[in-house]
């Protein structure tokens, strides 16, 4: 029955659910490995089914395993905010965050290095991938809060909230050389059809945005290389092996080098949004809240 699991236990299950293994999160708890592995039979009785599949030399959390850390952890966070209080001016705890990697080495990490200036007790766990991996990452409660491409991808899920936090205008850009070899006539449509795009994570949404955005049609499009990162889209435009769509931002000092060339400088901005997305069912500790006040200043 769930009266009878104490708080040792659940903080028990809660190791192994998060090391994956009998042996470390004995390590890590200090006790000894027969009585985490007791703690676990005992509440696997108490609940009637199985906690942990073993694959490999890990141990795999069940689908209601992973809910029922979530709900724990939320238990041990409410004690812990109830106990140091709204008012209490000091933040202490970790807050894991998520980012899709241009913005997060661009905008997150200044940021995040101003707040843990006036946070000396809160620590910052940073990770950087591609939208739909970071959706999965909110899922399995594997981070707390993720800043993302506003794109399609979040159509998919109804659990998030969704706050707008920024918006980075996209260009599409080509090398001063490749502009001179193939664009003497101008940056028409069918000059453009003609030479090589670059998109990134074989996503060529940006690309496509931007033909709609200026030419309000999606022509052909010849895509012949594709990179991991609006920075290798960014390297590959230096080596002259086409065009591609990358964030302003980043061809500051190339285009002062006159390395880079935007192709239409004076059109209408295409702003691309990057939001903050948060899963509805679960309740936001004191740091969170914190720290997304303070992103939003």
């Amino acid at each position: 029955m769930l009266n009878k699991m104490d708080t040792n236990k659940i903080r028990i299950l809660l190791a192994v659910a998060e090391t994956h293994s009998i042996s470390t999160a004995a390590k890590v708890l200090k006790i000894t490995p027969p009585a985490v592995s007791q703690s676990i039979k005992a509440i696997e009785k108490d609940l009637g089914f199985q906690l942990f599949a073993r694959v490999g030399k890990k141990l795999m959390p069940s689908e209601l395993t992973l809910e029922l850390c979530r709900i724990s952890s939320e238990y041990f966070r409410a004690i812990g905010d109830l106990i140091n209080g709204d008012d209490n001016p000091i933040y202490q705890g970790k807050l894991r965050v998520g980012a899709v990697p241009e913005f997060g080495n661009g905008w997150l990490v200044p940021k995040a290095s101003l707040y843990l200036t006036t946070h000396d007790k809160v620590s910052l766990q940073l990770t950087f991938s591609d939208t739909k991996k970071l959706i999965h990452e909110l899922l399995d409660y594997k981070i707390d809060i993720a800043f993302l491409d506003g794109g399609s991808h979040l159509d998919e899920f109804q659990q998030f909230h969704v706050t707008e936090i920024a918006n980075e205008e996209l260009v599409m850009c080509s090398s001063a050389k490749f502009y001179k070899d193939h664009f003497k006539s101008g940056a028409s449509l069918s000059n453009l059809q003609r030479v090589n795009h670059i998109p990134y994570h074989d996503g060529k949404e940006g690309v496509y945005k931007w033909y709609q955005h200026h030419f309000k049609r999606t022509p052909k499009i010849k895509f012949n290389l594709t990179v991991d990162s609006s920075r290798g889209v960014l390297i590959a435009v230096k080596q002259n092996l086409g065009i591609g769509v990358v964030p302003r931002y980043m061809l500051t000092e190339s285009i002062a080098d006159k390395e880079i060339v935007v192709l239409f400088p004076k059109g209408k901005q295409l702003l691309s949004s990057v939001v903050c997305c948060q899963l509805k069912d679960k309740v936001p500790s004191r740091i969170e809240k914190d720290f997304l006040s303070f992103c939003s200043q």
